[in-house]
């Protein structure tokens, strides 16, 4: 039985299924460290809980992306007192690289992650769904609850700063790859690949 009238548990995981992917590639960038399966098990039982009230299916993939954020943002608002409580503040060092993966290619990805860590919450969580989610920009609105207008000044200043933050971390030298290119490209590059790889793990 499908449409609005099936029973919910079904009709959920019907609906879930094809966004499953992005939804895990996105909790693993806007969970705090270590939190991203908690997470989504937070999303799982908010969205099986709340799906009676969802009309419309196709609505069902901003919907459920909205529950994302703001878990992520509830997450992030307790780490961030738990850590003022330690008077921890410092900035995490960059970890080995992993197996096959080159020194230069690491510390790109690793400065491209600090990055996007220093980037206002709302700022972050605008490129993440549009650029990792691949969440159209009407989409991002609806999950926003913001006008689509806002969305695209949002994504214009986010994508401006971060090209900033990126300037004063990269080593663009030893990058080996123009300024332009790597700046205004590179982390689109990064999120599409981070994108796949979600839906293959």
């Amino acid at each position: 039985m499908h449409g609005p009238h099936a029973p919910s548990s079904d009709r959920f995981w019907r609906l879930l299924e094809p966004q499953w992917p992005a939804l895990c590639a996105l909790a693993r960038q806007l969970a705090p460290p270590g939190e991203d399966h908690d997470l989504l098990q937070d999303c799982l039982f908010l969205g099986l809980k709340g799906l009676d009230g969802l009309r419309e299916e196709e609505r069902f993939r901003p919907w459920m992306a909205r529950i994302l954020v703001h878990e992520a943002r509830r997450r992030h608002r307790r780490g961030l007192w738990r850590r003022w409580l330690r008077g921890s503040r410092e900035e995490e060092a960059p970890p080995e690289p992993s197996h096959g993966t080159s020194a230069e290619e690491h510390l790109r990805r690793w400065h491209l992650k600090a990055a996007l860590a220093s980037l206002r919450p709302a700022w972050r969580e605008t490129l993440l769904l549009h650029y990792l989610g691949g969440f159209t920009l009407a989409e991002v609105a609806e999950a926003r609850g913001e006008s689509l207008d806002a969305v695209k000044t949002r994504i214009h200043r986010a994508r401006r700063e971060l090209r900033g933050l990126l300037e004063g971390r990269l080593n663009l030298a030893l990058i080996g790859r123009s300024c332009e290119e790597e700046l205004d490209h590179g982390f689109e590059r990064e999120l599409d690949t981070r994108r796949w790889q979600g839906q293959e793990s």
